[in-house]
Order: structure tokens, then C-alpha cells, then sequence
């Protein structure tokens, strides 16, 4: 059951995300998790932190808010830059980059497929 709650996100704690297919990528969960099974987080890549290309089975999307960095669909590049989305359907290869100055921020959005 899901309990009202009013916060500052600032104040949660970063925690890694992943660390077996990414380095310095780490994230806050937006959703409580015994609420359902799609995930909604909060993300900071470091720079020159990377989510290394993988295939998931569920699907994706996101959203990035602030900097810049280099993502990876299937066989094709995208630049990132803020208010680009990017959705990811479940089995597709995908990852990114931050290769900007700045720290990479955006919202990750993991939905699993029906059943």
C-alpha cells in the first residue's frame, strides 16, 4: 500500500545502479517499489559515466533534463542533449554516455512487458 509522503529528493541518498554493466550512473526510485513493478528513478551519470550497452527484457524510457552525453539504439548513435526522449523497447541493445563537462541527468522509466 502506497503512504502519502512529501519530500525533497535533494535529501535521499544517491545509490549505484547496476554496477555490473555501468560505472559512476547512479539513481533515487521516484516509485515505491512494492506499488507495482514498473520503476521510475531519478539518474545521475557522472562524467564520463557510462550505462554500457545491454538488452533488458522489459522496456524503457527516458527522459533527460540536463547535459550532454551519447546514447546507443540498436546499431544507431544519438547525440544527448536535454528534453530528449527515448523509448526502448524490451529486447533491443542500448546504453549511454556522458561525455559532456557537466554531470548527465535524466528520468528512467523501466516497464515490464504484460502478461
Amino acid at each position: 500500500m502506497i503512504k502519502k509522503k512529501v519530500y525533497n529528493i535533494e535529501k535521499v541518498d544517491w545509490l549505484p545502479i547496476r554496477k555490473d554493466i555501468s560505472s559512476n550512473v547512479f539513481g533515487k526510485s521516484l516509485l515505491p517499489n512494492e506499488l507495482t513493478d514498473v520503476t521510475i528513478s531519478y539518474t545521475k551519470v557522472e562524467h564520463n559515466g557510462e550505462f554500457k550497452k545491454h538488452i533488458d527484457s522489459y522496456h524503457h524510457v527516458l527522459y533527460f533534463i540536463k547535459g550532454q552525453g551519447v546514447g546507443y539504439l540498436d546499431n544507431e548513435e544519438y547525440i544527448i542533449e536535454p528534453n530528449l526522449v527515448i523509448e526502448i523497447p524490451a529486447g533491443i541493445s542500448h546504453g549511454y554516455k556522458n561525455n559532456g563537462k557537466e554531470e548527465l541527468f535524466l528520468i528512467t522509466i523501466n516497464i515490464p512487458k504484460r502478461k
